[in-house]
């Protein structure tokens, strides 16, 4: 078989993969070639500029056009090389076409490749710098460069197949695109394709200039409790390469120890000395994809954490050393560099940034200071090498082996920074165990295949010692590759093959005796009881999945059923990775679902993600293909990813199934978009995949109290989502329900519920009723069943074929007696939920919202503002009403202020922690249904909260807003819309506060958050304000993710509030970094609604292009409002907009001489003679009825 080996190779990992299978196969007497210049790279070759690439010391012929392909990393290790290189005319013909397609195709070809998640959704990091999009910075030279290679593989690469034979692609997915468009086109051709993808693994090194090039674990490099003192050539060859690092990182000696002493440097005040604290960032690519954390949320996280530590500590000197690799990024996806991301976090004046560009030393820096903080750059390692002491924050290679120190918590991160600075660690044993693992690290395995040379960093070309592992021996890899030829395998053996399932793969691929693992395996967790042909129907739907059979493992769980299901699934043994655990008693669902999961996620068993599903749930056929891409999308383990379940397409669907989906009693995926985030009373054991680590590390299991399969799905929801749990609704996801449902089915199921819910809520109440939305009533009355059971049968009993030759009587009386039916049938599944139970149908939850109201204020300084909200409050608000005041640290006498003011709750912070985060914890600390987020520089009106609680009675309402008036009377807020651009703004903003426009009530895309209100319910199940955002967009940001969730934002204009905008402390010091994050999250989904909401007004819009002032003007004028607006915009030097509202208006209003005189005068005075001739030659056409007067203007006679 001839093989071909493509793809872009940007680290020599990936050549040394390569190189080893290609030489298993040319060992076994297959044609190997190589696609010598990789289609896709946009980096220079020699002929151009190859700085980057001459530091590995290899010409790796990059570039389509470079003559000295040949002299390739693959010719050189032996293999022959092709080439898509076409001749001198080719190219011509090439560029001739390409120059002859217009911009949007060839910004279709410039992005072909990726997928519509990658180039525009948040969860995939984006590429460009400060957060631009794909279509901006794929612009000009690199757009067509990359669109003439698309161009380049589809003309040319077919003919290199039928040229050599080629029988199978091999594809090492690299960082663009194109490789994407090969494997379509060598599929087209026929051609069997192996694509090959990176990895990250948690506790294992990437390829990095600082590390060892492979993926491998590394915890056997240091013995736990031996370290002994290096050799001394030993110790010469790492001081050499220690050497060599730090001379290719700064050159300032700024920092350098001589004046004021090591870590130390004079204060102010004489005598006086101030600790100083060194904070050495990542890079930022390598902050965001390589590195795991663990104590803190994220690399940002932590940075927060330092600007926070810097702030309340002004004693210390804290020095944030940005790394100097960020200088010479060509792409940025965390949409921000750290010095700039950390400059919109206003910084205190103790906290300096050193940006990557300054060459202040940072191994000066770092041995000039008390305390040394690193994430997880390599830095951390070399300093412990001399004895420093380190304190890591992320989840590197190097932590937690004695010569480091690690915060147990992030809240544990200042008291660990003063253990650290009162008790460093000994010098010598840092110093002696650091040295140990820097040697193992760096020499003694630091490559999987050490007959591929490569420099770096003074490294010898070929080691000349032992390396300690098992290599993975060619006969083994080779049987790997040609049993899924001989269709042993449904699948060829992929990286993750190779990495992350040792236990089932052909391949053992080992270090010593640790195994590798890239990315767990996708595991589904069938349970199951008695039920043999509905079981045998969902095997068969995984048998047929498109991803493949082999992609993934089944797990059956036989709940005790009669006859055992083991040898249904021994049948299936065949052609899925299946296995049955059979239990002897029947014990209930959850247990089964709990000791399927003990069982997937015992240590070594390479499960990364568990879709539980059930015995009578057929997957459909992309399914497998859809989940394995969302979680690529998420790569979150907190993430739960909910399917959508439907009936069968080949059930035939009666009232009952239809009664049922349609009230949400069953399936209540109907009005939900196609994503979204839910609460927990969705989450559904009948379709939902975990993550493996969030199930580890939680310790999570359903709790095994319930007798029946309702209610332990939404109770486990609970208490996951306490420890983080997100669950993501996708609808792209599908399982279907495999068996039709009738009247007693259902009615025998909801008393089934009933019964759970009792379970539920003796355990916890205050949860059940949270989460389920119920609480118990009376019990119902049996004679009530009895009765509607009756009516129910004589009306399904009814012929109506008497009236028949009634015109239309039959008909009516049909579709009357379906509603009666329904509404009887309703009632019933009610009554049979035991006990009075009442399940709560999604969407469409109880007719009023009554209750308390509490309103959270959050404040910061501003203390006679407050006090002037409050009074109006207790004067202008009824009902039950709870006022909860978050103090965001005042220092104005505020505190005092609130002290004395008994009837409300305080919540005090120590430090101003941002509006978003005051919020949320005033609502968490609120007891109402109701809650009402409230600046405190507002004074609310008589009656103001009536519409609140009218809104809010309507279920389908998520939240609302009121009007905002300047103290003036003029408009502040008449609710948010969103011009083109996608920028959100007050519309109506100045109109009278009483005018036609604001007085009417609409649905819009958001209000603003300065006062609005929602259900507490919802607003938790939402996770409240993003606290991402800093005083500004997070109200927008909730009222988007409210709407995606199905909810109405309603604007009422019948409750005003007076609002003192601009006086809120901190309002506009942060705008930029908020809309950054706006932007980051929702691209490309923001709304345009401006223009809709204005023409429903009548009015459109003028927005002065210098000034930016808005005016709004009708939609459709009249001539003599037309003239008063041309002389406006004329007085204000408007021109060409003048020009143009008259050229309008004289089509418009043909027989207005007043506003072609206005026209004639201005293309005069523009200096236009011709056109203004033309317009007054033009009267002489005009209707007879006209009164021809005379116009005369200057150099136009009339």
């Amino acid at each position: 078989m001839n093989f071909l080996f493509a793809g872009i190779k940007n680290w020599p990992i990936h050549h040394e993969w390569e190189h080893l299978m290609a030489e298993a196969l040319r060992a076994a007497g297959h044609q190997v070639l190589f696609l010598g210049c990789e289609p896709g790279s946009l980096e220079a070759c020699e002929c151009v500029d190859h700085t980057t690439l001459a530091n590995h010391g290899s010409h790796r012929a990059f570039c389509h056009d470079c003559a000295r392909f040949q002299q390739g990393v693959h010719a050189r290790a032996g293999f022959r090389e092709v080439s898509l290189r076409g001749s001198v005319q080719q190219d011509a013909e090439l560029d001739a076409r390409l120059n002859g397609l217009d911009d949007e195709r060839i910004l279709r070809l410039g992005v072909a490749g990726f997928s519509l998640e990658e180039l525009l959704t948040p969860s995939i990091k984006r590429w460009g710098k400060s957060g631009q999009p794909v279509r901006e910075i794929m612009s000009g030279d690199v757009l067509r460069q990359h669109a003439r290679t698309i161009l380049k593989v589809e003309q040319r690469f077919p003919g290199i197949v039928h040229r050599e034979g080629v029988e199978c692609l091999v594809v090492l997915n690299g960082l663009f695109g194109t490789e994407r468009t090969l494997s379509e086109v060598a599929r087209g051709l026929g051609l069997r394709v192996i694509n090959y993808e990176r990895g990250h693994v948690r506790n294992t090194l990437m390829f990095s200039d600082a590390g060892p090039s492979c993926h491998m674990e590394i915890g056997h490099l240091l013995p736990a409790d031996d370290a002994p003192e290096l050799e001394s050539a030993q110790a010469a060859l790492l001081d050499s390469y220690l050497d060599g690092r730090r001379s290719n990182r700064d050159s300032n000696a700024r920092f350098g120890t001589g004046s004021a002493g090591p870590g130390r440097r004079a204060g102010t005040r004489a005598g006086e000395t101030r600790t100083r604290i060194a904070v050495f960032s990542n890079v930022s690519w390598d902050s965001s994809i390589c590195s795991r954390p663990t104590v803190f949320g994220s690399y940002r996280d932590w940075l927060v954490a330092v600007i926070e530590l810097a702030r309340s500590h002004p004693q210390w000197d804290v020095v944030l050393r940005v790394h100097p690799g960020e200088a010479s990024l060509q792409y940025d996806p965390t949409a921000d560099r750290t010095a700039d991301w950390v400059a919109t976090r206003m910084p205190p004046s103790n906290l300096e940034v050193i940006d990557a560009d300054d060459p202040t030393s940072s191994w000066d820096l770092a041995q000039s200071a008390d305390l040394n903080l690193v994430f997880c750059t390599t830095l951390g390692l070399e300093l412990a090498c001399v004895g420093r002491t380190v304190l890591v924050c992320g989840d590197v290679h190097y932590a937690g082996r004695g010569f480091t120190r690690e915060p147990v918590s992030a809240a544990a991160f200042e008291e660990s920074i003063q253990d650290c600075l009162q008790n460093p660690l000994p010098q010598a044993e840092t110093r002696r165990r650091a040295r140990h693992y820097a040697w193992h690290l760096y020499f003694k395995a630091p490559t999987p295949f050490p007959w591929v040379e490569e420099v770096e960093y003074g490294r010898p070309q070929r080691l000349a010692g032992p390396v300690d592992m098992v290599q993975l021996s060619k006969d083994e890899l080779l049987r790997g590759l040609l049993g899924w030829f001989a269709g042993e395998r449904a699948t060829p053996p992929s990286l993750n093959d190779l990495l992350e399932a040792p236990d089932s793969c052909p391949l053992p691929w080992r270090f010593g005796s640790r195994v590798i693992r890239v990315r767990g395996s996708l595991a589904i967790l069938i349970t199951a009881h008695d039920r043999p042909d509905s079981l045998r129907r969902v095997l068969e739907g995984y048998r047929q999945q498109s991803a493949g059979s082999r992609s993934f493992r089944i797990l059956v769980v036989d709940d005790g059923s009669p006859a055992s299901l083991e040898s249904l699934v021994k049948e299936y043994q065949a052609w899925l990775e299946i296995d049955c655990l059979r239990l002897d008693v029947q014990g209930g669902p959850a247990r089964a679902r709990n000791r399927g999961l003990d069982l997937l996620l015992q240590s070594g068993s390479g499960v990364g993600c568990v879709f539980i599903t059930g015995d009578d749930m057929i997957p459909d056929r992309e399914l497998v293909a859809r989940l394995q891409e969302s979680r690529r999308g998420w790569n979150d383990e907190r993430v739960a990813l909910l399917a959508r379940v439907d009936w069968h397409p080949d059930l035939a669907l009666n009232r009952v199934m239809k009664l049922v989906s349609r009230n949400g009693m069953q399936f209540a995926f109907e009005r939900l978009p196609a994503r979204a985030m839910l609460p927990a009373a969705y989450f559904y054991t009948s379709g939902v995949a975990l993550d493996a680590g969030f199930l580890r590390r939680s310790g999570l299991r359903f709790r095994e109290d319930f007798p029946y399969a309702a209610f332990e799905d939404g109770e486990f929801a609970s208490r996951a989502m306490a420890q983080g749990l997100i669950l993501a609704y996708d609808s792209a996801l599908k399982v279907y329900h495999d068996h039709a449902m009738d009247y007693r089915g259902f009615s025998a199921r909801q008393r089934r519920v009933g019964a759970a819910a009792r379970v539920w809520h003796a355990l916890n109440a205050r949860a059940f009723h949270e989460v389920a939305g119920n609480e118990p009533q009376s019990p119902p009355d049996r004679r009530d069943m009895r009765f509607l059971e009756r009516a129910l049968s004589e009306l399904s009993r009814l012929d109506l074929s008497a009236l028949q030759g009634v015109a239309g009587m039959a008909g009516d009386l049909a579709a009357q007696l379906d509603r009666e039916q329904d509404t009887l049938l309703e009632q019933l599944f009610r009554l049979h939920y035991e006990a009075g139970w009442f399940e709560r149908p999604l969407f469409q939850a109880g007719t009023t919202v009554s209750g308390r109201l509490s309103i959270v204020i959050p404040v910061y300084n501003q203390c006679e503002l407050t006090r002037a909200c409050l009074e109006s409050i207790r004067r202008q608000t009824s009902g039950d009403v709870e006022i909860v005041v978050v103090d965001n640290g005042s220092t104005d006498g505020t505190r005092d202020l609130l002290a004395s003011q008994p009837d409300i709750l305080v919540v005090h912070h120590p430090l101003n922690l941002g509006f978003a985060r005051a919020c949320n914890a005033g609502v968490r600390q609120a007891s109402g249904e109701l809650v009402v987020l409230l600046n405190n520089d507002t004074v609310v009106q008589a009656g103001w909260d009536l519409p609140l609680r009218h809104e809010l009675a309507d279920p389908i309402t998520g939240i609302v807003g009121l009007r905002l008036l300047y103290p003036d009377g003029t408009v502040q807020h008449a609710g948010v819309v969103f011009n083109n651009e996608g920028l959100p703004w007050h519309v109506f903003r100045g109109l009278p506060g009483l005018s036609a426009p604001v007085m009417r009530r609409r649905e819009l895309s958001a209000v603003t958050g300065a006062c609005l209100a929602m259900r507490r319910e919802l607003y938790l199940n939402m996770h409240g304000l993003d606290e991402n955002f800093v005083n500004c967009y997070e109200d927008i940001d909730l009222c988007l993710r409210v709407r995606d969730a199905g909810y109405r934002i309603v604007y009422n204009p019948d409750g005003s509030v007076l609002h003192f905008e601009g006086r809120s402390e901190g309002r506009n010091e942060r705008i930029a970094h908020s809309w950054l994050v706006l932007q980051e999250r929702w691209q490309g989904k923001l709304p345009r609604d401006e223009a809709q909401v204005l023409a429903q007004a009548g009015l459109r819009l003028d927005r002065d292009p210098r000034t930016g002032a808005v005016r709004y003007l009708p939609l459709d004028p009249s001539p003599e409002e037309t003239g008063r607006e041309a002389s406006w915009l004329l007085e204000n030097e408007r021109h060409e907009d003048a020009r143009k509202l008259l050229r309008w208006a004289i089509n418009q209003y043909p027989n207005q001489l007043d506003l072609r005189r206005q026209l004639i005068q201005l293309e005069s005075a523009l200096g236009n003679k011709a056109q203004a001739e033309r317009l007054a030659a033009g009267i002489l056409n005009l209707a007879p009825a006209t009164e021809h007067t005379s116009l005369t203007s200057p150099g136009v006679s009339s």
